[in-house]
């Protein structure tokens, strides 16, 4: 049994003295100095980390346990601080209370965030402070309190199981949070325990029930008392959205009659995570949040987001060979505003062919597949001067839309 021990010992990279007091050490044992010692053996540390629960069983049955905290970075570089806790117990006429002290380390506490969840039956059960104080229990127990601390999108975490032999007086707290910005259809359920004979409730906007409905997303205070005049407050969050579900969308003109060639893009903001739906007032669009193959015309849809938010928008697709809309001057000067001939639509004819010509009828500039990048240049790459030109776009597509002409004026 010793040698099996021995081998045991090794392998866990501890070292063992055959001695009447045995002394065990392994560099990465609780705190750096750390020292413990139980039934003649003795751990000591000479560098490690810091302990969350440096415990040593020794129970005849050479069996050794230690706990200790463990970094849990994101992948990649691990992160920078860490995340360890302790408490402090209190007791009075009220019941027992805890108070959470922070003991890692962080660079800067402006950029990090902690997560503190208190376990069963917790009142708060939860809190985003530095040290949390006041928490009670409703039962008895043991209760695994853990936080999670982020600092830059990095997080660590760290739990650890405390005892509780005496609740306090407080509230469990049930939310029912909002589905949809705007909405006002939250709920908070108190439950009050303790010494509940005589206790009141006085909510921070004049309630005093411990059932609330119809609530806003936002903080609710509430204030408790009993009849010995202990107390108990806590702000309560009922979470909900905050900005509405919107639509934005993109159309491409239908190039001329009957060739069904026009089409909307959605792009939709702020959905609940979960899949859309598009209800759109053409059927045959079907639940897409690209409708293709459209003639001219108006469209209207509506967007259902996983959590039954809705918003609507209706969009209006155009004849390109009817309604060309091309702009009649611009000013290449290089200010950044206006500086090329941008023609709507021109993407959607590839082969496209534009040519220019000044009063005199001569031709000034050509191109072929026409990106909008034009800064009024001739065919020689010098600067046209300021005047009235005119144009001609053959849209070469296999729709056969006709081409079209008309007058540009240069400023400068």
């Amino acid at each position: 049994m010793m040698k099996q021990l021995l081998c045991l010992l090794c392998g866990m990279g501890l070292w063992f003295a055959p001695l009447e007091a045995q002394s065990l050490r392994r560099s990465t044992l609780c705190s750096a100095g750390a020292v413990q010692t139980v039934d003649n053996v003795r751990l000591s540390s000479s560098t490690g980390q810091k302990s969350v629960s440096c415990s040593v069983v020794f129970n005849g049955n050479n069996y050794l346990r230690q706990g200790f905290q463990q970094p849990t970075p994101e992948q990649g570089e691990p992160c920078t601080h860490t995340a360890a806790f302790a408490f402090e117990t209190l007791s009075d006429e009220c019941g027992t209370s805890y108070n959470f002290e922070f003991t890692g380390t962080v660079d800067d506490l402006d950029q990090t965030t902690f997560e503190w969840n208190f376990g069963t039956d917790a009142a708060p059960a939860t809190s985003t402070e530095l040290n949390p104080t006041g928490v009670v229990y409703a039962s008895t127990g043991p209760k695994t309190i853990s936080l999670r601390v982020t600092v830059d999108g990095c997080e660590t975490g760290v739990s650890q199981i405390v005892q509780v032999d005496e609740t306090g007086f407080g509230a469990l707290s049930e939310v029912t949070g909002i589905d949809c910005f705007g909405d006002a259809n939250g709920s908070i359920t108190l439950t009050p325990f303790g010494d509940t004979e005589g206790v009141t409730i006085e909510w921070s906007d004049g309630a005093t029930d411990t059932l609330r409905t119809d609530l806003a997303a936002g903080d609710y205070t509430v204030s408790l008392t009993d009849g010995t005049g202990c107390t108990y407050e806590e702000t309560i969050t009922v979470t909900g959205p905050t900005e509405a579900l919107s639509l934005n969308g993109a159309t491409i003109q239908e190039t001329c009659n009957d060739t069904n060639d026009g089409a909307i893009e959605l792009v939709v903001n702020n959905a609940a995570p979960g899949a859309l739906t598009y209800e759109w007032s053409d059927p045959s669009i079907g639940n897409t949040p690209l409708a293709t193959g459209l003639s001219a015309g108006t469209y209207s849809v509506v967007i259902i987001d996983a959590n039954g938010c809705r918003t609507d928008a209706s969009f209006e697709v155009t004849l390109f060979c009817e309604d060309p809309d091309l702009p009649d001057t611009f000013t290449p000067n290089g200010d950044g505003i206006n500086d090329t001939w941008v023609i709507p639509g021109i993407e959607n004819f590839p082969n496209n062919e534009i040519t220019l010509f000044n009063r005199w009828g001569q031709m000034v500039w050509d191109v072929t597949g026409y990106q909008n990048d034009w800064e009024g240049i001739n065919n020689k790459g010098e600067r046209l001067p300021f005047g009235a030109y005119f144009y001609v776009i053959n849209f070469n597509d296999p729709n056969g839309t006709p081409r079209i002409g008309g007058s540009l004026t240069i400023v400068r």
